[in-house]
């Protein structure tokens, strides 16, 4: 086909469509029932929620286009005239307050808080906000009371716990899935409750260690250039599945981008089927973009140290 064919068939198809258009809207307003509406088009329900996922997905990667890749050095020249070394360790006590805010907040809300013992989908004793005490030593840690309200003893405790342990291998060889229960179902299924002081106890010194690991994994310096709201989502994946599983060796491409402060790449890399997690790292890109004084907090503080250390050596 020619070039001018080409162009003659186009003009001749766009014409069609402009007279066909043209026809529809004279019929709608001149001729027929005014009164009577055009009903909606119903799409089966397969087509809606494959409708529903593209425009989640297209959604976000109009949001991630929007999130600008900066390197920190980029980010240390915004940040003149450079701090003093107690105001960058004022910025990084102020970040640690809002992250552990933002975790306490956000694991209560997609874990729950549960006051009995119950089977997670994975057939794991837990209990409070997501605390996984299927070990005896994360069990043992517990408090738990008899009916007349008194402590049991450690004896007593290794005893409930094989009966739990008991249970859970009954229930898999009934053919029972783990996923498909419910935390309400274990509420009289187990006899003794933990006590609420135990549980908040467990729970402060599980996230105080996941917070710890998450910085010694990242380092000082590259885990304070992240803002609070990605140090929170990196410090819950830990709370949920432990340094066994969460480690640079396991999530090679997400600790990368956390050490470049790659929001994007974190956010497509850290393979959460919803996208409440993903969303959450490209809303900390957005806020540290908005917050300049929350940015490079880690290159000042590494920037102060190295100072300090040549000073020492000159004198």
């Amino acid at each position: 086909m020619s070039v001018r064919s080409f162009i003659t068939s186009r003009k001749a198809l766009l014409s069609m469509a402009t007279a066909l258009s043209l026809s529809a809207t004279s019929l709608f307003f001149f001729g027929g029932n005014q009164k009577s509406k055009p009903q909606p088009v119903k799409l089966p329900d397969k087509v809606q929620k494959q409708t529903q996922s593209n425009f989640r997905t297209n959604m976000r990667q109009t949001l991630a286009q929007k999130v600008v890749k900066r390197t920190s050095s980029q980010i240390q020249r915004q940040t003149t005239p450079l701090r003093s070394m107690k105001s960058v360790q004022c910025m990084m006590g102020q970040c640690d307050r809002i992250m552990e805010k933002y975790t306490r907040k956000h694991l209560a809300i997609r874990e729950g808080n549960i006051s009995h013992l119950y089977l997670d989908s994975k057939g794991l004793v837990t209990a409070g906000i997501g605390l996984n005490v299927n070990s005896w030593n994360s069990f043992k840690q517990l408090d738990f009371m008899d009916a007349q309200g008194r402590l049991l003893t450690e004896q007593q405790k290794r005893m409930y716990y094989a009966r739990i342990q008991n249970y859970k291998r009954q229930l898999a060889r009934s053919g029972r899935k783990f996923n498909k229960l419910a935390a309400g179902f274990y509420a009289d299924k187990f006899a003794y409750r933990p006590s609420a002081q135990s549980i908040s106890r467990l729970f402060e010194r599980r996230l105080k260690d996941s917070i710890a690991s998450v910085k010694k994994m990242l380092g000082l310096q590259k885990y304070y250039n992240l803002h609070p709201y990605a140090q929170g989502e990196m410090a819950m994946m830990h709370y949920n599945m432990g340094s066994g599983k969460f480690n640079p060796n396991e999530w090679p491409a997400l600790f990368a981008a956390a050490r470049r402060a790659d929001y994007l790449t974190m956010s497509n890399q850290c393979h959460i089927k919803n996208d409440e997690r993903r969303s959450a790292f490209l809303k900390a890109g957005f806020c540290a973009l908005k917050n300049i004084k929350m940015q490079a907090i880690g290159d000042l503080y590494s920037y102060h140290l190295n100072r300090k250390s040549i000073q020492s050596r000159q004198m």
